[in-house]
């Protein structure tokens, strides 16, 4: 499901009641069983075990009514950058390094509209 078929389904979904996303890390371990500059590499759960961390939860409301159009049009306004953290927080590897660019032009391209 992409695009609108997201965003219709999660409407029906939270007018009848609060969905709820349950967030897990897997902590890193050692260079060889969990390197972070190594994308390509899968860490294993017998290594490093999912560790539930959080849980969000979006109260049920409408969304395609006027407040909730109002709601997304102020976060259209807004831009997620893992990088606009403290640098003991900011993302680690190679990979996210090169994500770091990406966002930017994202946030760029998506303010220019």
């Amino acid at each position: 499901m992409c695009g609108r078929g997201r965003r219709a389904d999660l409407a029906v979904r939270l007018t009848n009641s609060p969905v709820r996303f349950c967030l897990h890390i897997q902590k890193y371990v050692s260079e060889r069983q969990t390197p972070i500059e190594d994308g390509a590499v899968e860490w294993k759960e017998s290594d490093s075990p999912w560790l539930g961390v959080a849980t969000l939860t979006i109260p049920a409301q409408d969304i395609l009514g006027p407040q909730g159009r109002a709601t997304r049009d102020r976060i259209d306004t807004l831009a997620f950058n893992p990088w606009h953290a403290p640098a003991d927080f900011r993302p680690l590897g190679n990979l996210n390094r090169a994500r770091r660019s990406v966002y930017e032009a994202s946030a760029r391209e998506w303010h220019a509209r």
